[in-house]
């Protein structure tokens, strides 16, 4: 949490909400953390290099099963952290998975020959 908390205060969105926390209703504060508002609220994560080992903690690693998909990636996210457009950063992070683009089937049928006029 002390590695949150100072990512939050050297980020100016996080900054600029804790400085008007009245007029944003998807958040509050506690214990000096920007919490999204949720039931049980969940710390805000900036952008940046934490954003990011997050998402690779819960992607890429074997104690969170490694690989699943965007929406099971989403849903174990969201239990513990908060951020905006999170469906579209995981969305994308999983879309440029090297490993997962390997090893996931196709869903489309494959293409059929060509035929002469």
């Amino acid at each position: 949490m002390e590695q949150l908390g100072q990512a939050q205060q050297n980020d100016n969105y996080a900054k600029n909400i804790l400085n008007n926390i009245k007029n944003y209703k998807h958040y509050t504060v506690k214990s000096d953390i920007l919490m999204g508002r949720s039931n049980p609220p969940v710390p805000y994560v900036p952008q940046g290099d934490l954003r990011r080992t997050i998402l690779h903690i819960y992607h890429d690693t074997a104690a969170n099963g490694a690989h699943f998909g965007r929406n099971t990636t989403l849903h174990k996210i969201k239990q513990r952290y908060f951020w905006p457009s999170m469906y579209k950063g995981i969305n994308n992070c999983i879309k440029s998975c090297i490993l997962c683009a390997q090893f996931n089937p196709r869903r489309q049928k494959p293409p059929g020959t060509l035929k002469p006029i």
